[in-house]
């Protein structure tokens, strides 16, 4: 197959229909296309080519979600007429938001329309735009993650959300969070006795899977504070 199907069929296999929003999706045209500008005014070369080939994996993604021929944008941005650089740049600019405004109004056709003038004129700039999307898509082609809320985020970017959201070290085996333990049974504590309650079972429950006897102390020394707060209120 050649670029235009693999990116096609990269973007079928993770189900972009199912879990793609084209709303978030034509946000990361705008990304991509920030990156674009980047590179052009910093004189990067390689962030202009990885920028051009990132932009035109978005448009396929993009030209799917509206149930678009993309072989057939991609054939019709042959007709884009040639301009310089800087023409390049205003008039994709303008194409992008006006993509993201008809999208709201569900004109496909004006949709088609900017998508087919942004792959010409990314065409039109000054480096291989084969390559550079040859170049994109095998940058993604193993890329493994999952869609949330329309975006697609890799593994390794969901592993740093998780970290926030649920953190493995406070997770049971069946499931079970920390918090939840502590909801259930912290009772009538209230104030210090709470916190120092609360954070001697966090420390207790995770200590097998974080920092070992340094939880244990830790756990220790706020059921101490617990006690003696405690013994104050008798």
């Amino acid at each position: 197959m050649n670029t235009l199907e693999n990116v096609k069929q990269w973007f079928i296999d993770r189900d972009l229909e199912n879990g793609g929003r084209l709303d978030k999706q034509s946000l990361k045209l705008s990304e991509e296309f920030g990156e674009l500008c980047a590179g052009y005014l910093k004189k990067n070369e390689q962030l202009m080519k990885d920028s051009i080939g990132d932009c035109a994996v978005v448009i396929v993604g993009l030209a799917l979600l509206i149930k678009e021929d993309v072989n057939q944008i991609f054939k019709e941005s042959e007709n884009i007429s040639k301009k310089d650089v800087l023409d390049c740049f205003n008039l994709m600019n303008a194409n992008i938001s006006e993509f993201q405004l008809s999208q709201n109004l569900a004109s496909k056709e004006m949709c088609r329309h900017n998508l087919v003038r942004c792959i010409g004129y990314l065409k039109n700039l000054v480096y291989d735009f084969d390559e550079c999307f040859e170049m994109a898509y095998q940058e993604i082609k193993d890329r493994k993650g999952r869609w949330i809320d329309g975006s697609f985020v890799k593994d390794e970017d969901y592993l740093v959300i998780d970290n926030v959201n649920k953190p493995s070290h406070y997770q049971g085996s069946k499931g079970l969070e920390s918090i939840e333990v502590i909801d259930n049974f912290i009772g009538n504590l209230i104030g210090k006795a709470a916190w120092c309650w609360g954070n001697a079972i966090k420390y207790l429950l995770r200590f097998q899977k974080k920092n070992g006897i340094e939880d244990l102390k830790k756990a220790r020394k706020n059921l101490d504070w617990l006690i003696e707060e405690q013994k104050h209120e008798n």
